[in-house]
């Protein structure tokens, strides 16, 4: 059997604030450097850590490099370069636009 329930919005929006606060804590436990990075890329590790969660975003070793020294070109690049960015092509391409710092 299938059970729905409606859950009133200011919850629905109070559980996704503590998801991502949550995602924020174990990014900022995980690696010292996220939060030194701009906000664009921040935003952009929390959503993909979303999506795929924080264990999915450790296998994009090679973008999280590029970030670590501040290449945020090269990281958009291996977003892009993903199975991942093939399978959710227009997140994706949010994404790689929030790392480039964009939307800045």
């Amino acid at each position: 059997a299938r059970f729905a329930f409606v859950l009133p919005i200011l919850a629905g929006r109070y559980w996704l604030r503590c998801l991502v606060q949550e995602r924020i804590f174990e990014l900022s436990e995980r690696w010292p450097w996220f939060q030194q990075q701009p906000a664009s890329v921040r935003r952009a590790l929390v959503n993909m850590s979303y999506q795929l969660g924080v264990d999915g975003l450790l296998k994009f070793r090679n973008m999280l490099e590029a970030l670590k020294v501040g290449d945020r070109t090269l990281a958009a690049e291996h977003a892009l370069d993903s199975l991942w960015a093939k399978q959710t092509p227009e997140r994706a391409g949010r994404i790689a636009d929030l790392i480039r710092g964009a939307s800045e």
